[in-house]
């Protein structure tokens, strides 16, 4: 099928949204490579987010698959301070993995708790981010 994309210059995206608590650089590195394979003019990348009723059902799926300590870094991520240091982490990781690979181009949409919790040049960076228009030509 993708290589039909491919034939028929059919323009590929993909959603890296959202990335987990549980995934760690070569996590990422393996899903950016996957992602290059299809040669997507942006990448959307979002941390997950412990907000709503989708967060608690993925905790309780772990835990009734018998993923406890997966459920519990899930968990985790119910107290703010720890979801802020999650994401900035998340965010950080792609973008360097991304810049180490050479691409694909990614577009990150940092959450408005997470711009509220930060401050300083780091509040800038993460506000330019969410305010940039992703660079695909419509």
């Amino acid at each position: 099928m993708i290589d039909q994309a491919f034939r028929h210059g059919i323009r590929r995206f993909v959603s890296f949204s959202p990335t987990y608590p549980t995934m760690d650089r070569d996590d990422i590195r393996e899903a950016l490579n996957w992602f290059r394979a299809v040669d997507p003019e942006v990448v959307f990348h979002e941390p997950t987010n412990p907000r709503g009723m989708n967060f608690e059902l993925c905790v309780e799926a772990l835990r009734d698959a018998g993923f406890e300590a997966e459920a519990s870094q899930f968990e985790a991520l119910l107290d703010e301070d720890t979801w802020v240091e999650y994401a900035l982490k998340q965010i950080r990781m792609v973008r360097e993995v991304v810049e180490e690979l050479g691409g694909p181009t990614i577009h990150t949409w940092p959450d408005r708790t997470l711009l509220r919790a930060t401050s300083g040049e780091l509040r800038v960076r993460l506000v330019q981010m969410k305010q940039k228009v992703s660079e695909e030509a419509w």
